[in-house]
């Protein structure tokens, strides 16, 4: 993700979520999180970690659905329940997100705890003690003071048909851009009507691979059988053969590998 945009996003979503509680965090996908928020509406800060479509977004209401099984939540995550969003901010220029989180635990303790979301070209989210991560921009980042310009979504297919999409900043060429109001409406569109579509081609993918897997498998062990049977086809001639050395043995000089006898009529 552009670094501009980024800091955007977190510029527009950073006043509506910091200061609420988190009420649940689900994944509705694999490397898909989101932090479902209790105040005077409910709303779900989201953290989409997938390489095709690194993203993070503010919506009201509960979130995405499920749009991938098995998405499970890092304990580490879970145990954000019930902790209030002090903090949402970027650091290293714009390309990590650092969300910190305030709870008290059962003894009367605070404890701070810190999430640290990548959204470069190798996404990931971690959580770790708030005194270990640092936020706020890089001000020296080119990249971070750069202005994204207009709102906007880009589209393309590549020669397989898979979708690619991205918050583009004009950094580069797309299929198709649509426009948004905000950077926040672009990912929100993103996440709930192009990643599932991503995630879709994704699983087709993974499905193809075991097909074909498995095909390679089967067409071996058919190949097996066809050369079984083939030879299981010679059945006369080998056993005719080794019924002449039998009776030829006594004049088969020992060690030989390979010898011509008499049949039958004579003939060799």
């Amino acid at each position: 993700m552009n670094a501009a945009v980024l800091r955007r996003l977190v510029e527009e979503t950073a006043p509506r979520v910091v200061g609420l509680a988190v009420r649940d965090v689900v994944a509705p996908a694999r490397d898909f999180l989101v932090l479902r928020l209790n105040g005077e509406r409910r709303s779900a800060l989201g953290f989409c970690t997938s390489r095709a479509l690194p993203l993070l977004f503010v919506m009201e209401g509960d979130g995405p659905d499920e749009i991938e099984p098995n998405g499970s939540v890092p304990q580490g995550l879970r145990e954000m329940r019930g902790a209030t969003l002090e903090s949402l901010e970027p650091v290293e220029g714009g390309r990590v997100v650092v969300a910190t989180f305030r709870r008290t635990d059962q003894v009367g303790r605070e404890i701070e705890r810190a999430l640290v979301v990548s959204l470069d070209r190798r996404p990931s989210v971690s959580v770790m003690d708030a005194s270990h991560a640092s936020g706020g921009s890089s001000q020296g980042d080119v990249d971070a003071a750069a202005d994204p310009g207009e709102p906007s979504l880009g589209l393309r297919h590549d020669d397989r048909g898979r979708l690619h999409v991205g918050l583009p900043a004009g950094d580069r060429p797309w299929e198709e851009e649509r426009s948004f109001e905000t950077w926040n409406e672009a990912a929100v569109h993103a996440a709930t009507e192009l990643l599932p579509e991503i995630v879709t081609e994704r699983r087709r993918s993974e499905l193809m691979r075991i097909v074909r897997r498995r095909l390679r498998r089967k067409r071996r062990a058919i190949s097996k059988v066809e050369r079984e049977i083939a030879e299981a086809a010679r059945f006369e001639e080998f056993r005719h053969k080794a019924q002449l050395l039998l009776m030829r043995k006594d004049k088969i000089p020992k060690g030989e590998n390979r010898v011509r006898v008499l049949d039958y009529d004579n003939s060799t």
